[in-house]
């Protein structure tokens, strides 16, 4: 009987790691490899480096060890061999030696073995024997430096596993491995005229994806036991080095993951630079062992304009706790974010300009988000009037109940929750942005829907802006409900050569400021971040 063993399992994918293409915003089915794991030729291949991804094939490095288990054919007596070296030179011929643990008494014998190599499996059955980690670990990314590259998907956290069975106990086992992982391919397509500069990919599921495990390898495929709640994380995350996808350009950022099936009705997120991305799926998506899942994640260009108009700086009033940072929104630049607020102090700012100004705006939008995921919110915090009436100043101030009041609407209605659009620099004030749903951080006023809010009172922003634009004097009576009873009789249109100066010339004062805390009392992030502000007037 031999004492020892000698392992020919040097591995060079023929097909590494191929799958289907999946989009992320529309996902269909594949007919993609379903045998749960690529096969690996017998044979050797020098390399320098630890066991690496050469790009196209997952290869043995000298000093490589792998934990090897035994057992009479169909048994479950598993007896562990520990570990077997590959050694310098034995590279050519891809020989792997170590020392059983027991003689093999039997005729034939089942050979399984693992790569790592772990001294904490102690068997390759399900019962608790042995951990792995698959991916990572929870809150510890996995890395990649460059676009494409695959360099990464090797080592100690990518586990590979073999299943050798029916050996006769005076041959040498050879045999092929498997992934134990799956990998998602997170193809960013960049469908915007600029470069854009990946920071950091990430997908969350409905169950763990990365993590410390148990893992079986006895069955058809490997199964993957959790050690705990906290040893596993439903969201596998990538940290991205020196990547930048060239404008109409794409390209590929792979995650090692655990094998898993997505049912339909559940959700997929796909983050991009911390921006996320969610979809429910209609059917069942797959990711296979040994198998690449691509996720197509377009990002596109905006519609609205994301830089400030320069001449509307001049009607705007900020607090000591703004400041104004630069940046990129779908690889366009930003001349400037307005940030209102710092870690634990809500900020403001104020827009200020004449009542015709405001009443020749048929649109007043801008872009806000959320800092870093975080929850926030923005709101109408006063309206403030100034004006000169036949020669006396006046200064009424409106807060946000006293309007929603007048209006007849709820307040709630008024107060903005910006969503979150990634992550922000806070030590270089320079952000990098990827936003995939426009509407959800586009806030734009129009001409309609101030009319609707206006609807109860009887009065109209055409009706209003005539009279301003002095070619409707008669639409000033429909005003004089609405003021102080000894000023009505002013507000006819015998009076408006008097009247509509004043009015034309009144100053008002929108202040938007931030919140720390929700309609619950329940603390939130006093910072938001505005962009692109905008306003759109009569003739534009």
């Amino acid at each position: 009987m031999k004492r020892f063993l000698l392992l020919s399992v040097a591995i060079v994918a023929t097909s590494v790691l191929t799958g289907c293409v999946q989009d992320v915003f529309d996902p269909e089915s594949s007919n993609g490899n379903k045998e749960g794991g690529i096969p690996f030729q017998v044979c050797a291949a020098p390399i320098e480096t630890k066991t690496v991804n050469a790009g196209l094939s997952t290869q043995w490095a000298a000093g490589d060890k792998i934990g090897v288990f035994h057992a009479e054919s169909g048994m479950q007596n598993y007896i562990n061999d520990g570990a077997f070296l590959l050694t310098e030179e034995n590279m050519e011929n891809g020989l792997f030696m170590g020392v059983l643990s027991e003689p093999l008494i039997c005729e034939s014998n089942d050979w399984y073995f693992i790569y790592p190599y772990n001294e904490y499996m102690t068997s390759p059955a399900p019962k608790f024997s042995g951990q792995m980690t698959v991916g990572s670990m929870p809150k510890r990314p996995q890395v990649q430096k460059g676009k494409d590259d695959m360099s990464h998907i090797a080592g100690e956290n990518y586990p590979l596993y073999g299943v050798v069975k029916n050996v006769p106990s005076d041959e040498i086992p050879s045999g092929m491995m498997k992934h134990l992982t799956s990998l998602v391919a997170v193809n960013v397509v960049n469908e915007t005229p600029y470069p854009l500069s990946i920071t950091s990919v990430g997908l969350t599921a409905s169950e763990p994806l990365v993590g410390r495990y148990y893992v079986d390898i006895t069955g058809e495929k490997a199964v993957c036991t959790p050690l705990d709640e906290t040893s596993v994380s439903s969201s596998a995350m990538l940290d991205v080095q020196d990547a930048v996808v060239d404008e109409s350009g794409s390209a590929k950022f792979y995650l090692a993951v655990k094998p898993f099936t997505a049912e339909a009705g559940s959700k997929l997120t796909v983050s991009i630079n911390g921006s996320e991305k969610t979809i429910t799926l209609s059917e069942n998506v797959t990711f296979e062992e040994g198998g690449i899942k691509t996720l197509n994640v377009p990002v596109k260009s905006l519609t609205h304009p994301i830089t400030t108009m320069p001449e509307l700086s001049s009607m705007f009033g900020l607090d000591s706790t703004c400041r104004v940072d630069s940046g990129f929104v779908n690889g366009a630049p930003v001349d400037g974010f307005l940030v209102l607020g710092d870690e634990s102090t809500t900020g403001s700012v104020t827009l200020t300009g004449t009542v015709a100004d405001f009443i020749n705006m048929t649109e007043f939008g801008f872009f806000s988000s959320s800092w870093t995921g975080n929850r926030s919110a923005l709101t109408i915090n006063s309206i403030r009037v100034e004006t000169a009436f036949l020669g006396y100043a006046a200064d009424y101030t409106v807060t946000l109940d006293q309007f929603a009041e007048y209006v007849g609407l709820p307040a709630s209605l008024f107060i903005l929750r910006p969503y979150p659009s990634g992550s922000f620099e806070d030590a270089t004030r320079c952000h990098n942005l990827i936003i995939f749903d426009e509407e959800r951080h586009y806030y734009g006023l129009t001409e309609n829907e101030v009319d609707f809010l206006l609807a109860l009172s009887g009065i109209s922003v055409e009706g209003l802006r005539k009279l301003i634009n002095g070619e409707d004097n008669s639409y000033l009576e429909k005003l004089e409900p609405l003021v102080p009873e000894h000023l009505k009789a002013y507000f006819t249109e015998e009076m408006a050569d008097v009247i509509i100066p004043s009015l034309r010339e009144s100053r008002i004062s929108v202040e938007l400021s931030t919140m720390d805390k929700d309609a619950s009392g329940n603390k939130i992030d006093p910072r938001v971040a505005i962009w692109g502000m905008n306003v759109y007037y009569t003739g534009d």
